[in-house]
């Protein structure tokens, strides 16, 4: 009808954006409020730009469907798996040898059941079963009696990885460190030495990967109340309180110490070194 338009408008299978002050086509860069209120990237054509963009000296991915900048999530492009963080920056995901593809979702609480509080990103907590039995039979036993205590997941019986609780969300494993966790971990036991390796580099690749997730630092039981990174129960009773002192006790009849495991999960498994650490049965 003649009107001249401004903000974001369809033309010939684009998006384009017209300054509303002038009505002229964005000739650069620059991050702009639409219309209707969501933001976009519009590049030095004055098209709304979608996939892998550089902005003010970080990353972002803006959906090639929607346009709109992606947060709080992975995505990969061109074999590349990048983290977008609240704000939508994206990082690196080094491989952490896990992908929640492997989760077996035998044992996952209903959606009713279970704590529906977000958790404070600044623990990931180890533990190990406690109890001679190995990972499915403990992650049964937690889903039917979560009222008591659940974790997020329960790793074993050769290197399985079974959900109970949902990550990021409150579990019910360590007492008044349990709102600063959104990611529990239980190791299942085993007098197989073959299995200990899988489940233990298993223990370890999951806890990595989700705290590089949650954007927490890899060190181990590091600082007091308050420090985020990894944390055995034991560094929770001695910090926060409670009586357990797992997984040191299991860990250490295979001879892995606090080294070895500060280690692996500072920098991942290295299987051969793994390998020549490991009793040759359990001790």
């Amino acid at each position: 009808n003649g009107q001249v338009l401004s903000g974001v408008q369809q033309w010939m299978g684009s998006y384009y954006y017209f300054e509303p002050g002038t009505y002229l086509k964005a000739n650069k860069q620059e991050y702009v409020k639409s219309q209707w209120g969501d933001w976009y990237m519009v590049g030095k054509d004055g098209r709304l730009m979608s996939g892998l963009v550089n902005w003010q000296g970080s990353k972002y991915y803006f959906d090639p469907s929607t346009y709109l900048k992606v947060t709080n999530t992975n995505v990969t492009v061109n074999g590349v798996t990048y983290h977008a963080d609240q704000n939508g920056i994206l990082s690196e995901v080094q491989n952490t040898g896990f992908t929640p593809s492997q989760i077996n979702h035998t044992y996952d609480l209903a959606d009713w059941q279970g704590s529906s509080q977000t958790a404070i990103n600044d623990y990931i907590i180890m533990h190990d079963v406690g109890a001679e039995s190995g990972a499915a039979a403990n992650a049964n036993y937690l889903r039917n009696n979560w009222q008591s205590a659940y974790t997020q997941f329960v790793v074993g019986d050769g290197g399985q990885v079974f959900e109970v609780g949902e990550p990021g969300y409150v579990s019910w494993g360590a007492l008044n460190a349990n709102p600063y966790s959104p990611v529990q971990i239980e190791l299942g036991r085993t007098y197989n030495r073959d299995q200990f390796i899988k489940d233990y580099t298993a223990y370890i690749n999951v806890a990595r990967y989700y705290a590089k997730q949650y954007g927490i630092p890899l060190t181990l039981d590091a600082g007091g109340a308050g420090t985020p990174g990894v944390k055995t129960h034991n560094w929770v009773t001695e910090n926060i309180g409670g009586s357990h002192v797992d997984p040191y006790g299991y860990l250490a009849s295979w001879g892995i110490g606090y080294n070895q495991f500060a280690s692996d999960i500072a920098n991942g498994v290295n299987p051969s070194q793994l390998n020549s650490v490991v009793y040759s049965q359990r001790q």
